[in-house]
């Protein structure tokens, strides 16, 4: 896998302002502490992969100087399903089932589609901060990532990615690997 692996000062102040807008908003919606930690930026020429068992892939489309690139938020299975049951008010003991479960039900699901469109809405706070006000971002729905597999969004091989990962923690759940990819092209300037 070939990557820079520092990224560059922009990539890097998009990477905490994302990483941190994310946990300030879902926290908020969740009413639960969600913290960042250890934030790592690279630059790379595929999609992320993630070999610890199932993920979401949350989608986001970000629309800058007239064009749309493609992206993702990968969250482990278990962390998703928490925030979702957290979004659908479950106490901690239901959370604590909830988190094993790999087959969801149709409230879980739109739940997930809802928290797609808040990480969305982080996506584009920080991009707005930190790229420019004319930043949109959407979201594109979720979708399981099985363990090895390559998230499902528009990508075109060998385009250059900006993959951003953080350590994160809800509530007092064991920490995980959040990863973000985006196409750098949607850093550059017009």
């Amino acid at each position: 896998m070939s990557a820079t692996p520092s990224g560059t000062q922009v990539d890097q102040e998009l990477a905490a302002a994302l990483f941190a807008r994310l946990a300030e908003d879902l926290a908020v919606v969740i009413d639960r502490p969600f913290a960042i930690h250890s934030v790592e930026v690279a630059r790379r020429r595929e999609k992320p992969v993630r070999a610890d068992g199932i993920h979401l892939s949350f989608r986001v489309c970000v629309q800058r100087n007239g064009r749309a690139h493609h992206g993702c938020v990968l969250v482990p299975l278990a962390d998703a399903v928490a925030l979702a049951a957290y979004l659908l008010m479950a106490p901690d003991d239901v959370v604590k089932t909830r988190r094993l479960e790999q087959q969801l039900d149709r409230a879980t699901k739109d739940a997930l589609l809802e928290v797609g469109n808040f990480i969305a809405g982080s996506a584009e706070t920080a991009l707005r901060a930190v790229l420019s006000p004319d930043c949109k971002a959407s979201a594109e729905g979720c979708q399981g990532v099985a363990a090895g597999a390559k998230p499902a969004f528009v990508y075109a091989d060998g385009v250059e990615l900006l993959v951003a990962t953080a350590r994160a923690q809800i509530h007092t759940w064991p920490a995980f690997e959040l990863c973000f990819a985006l196409p750098s092209a949607a850093l550059e300037s017009a």
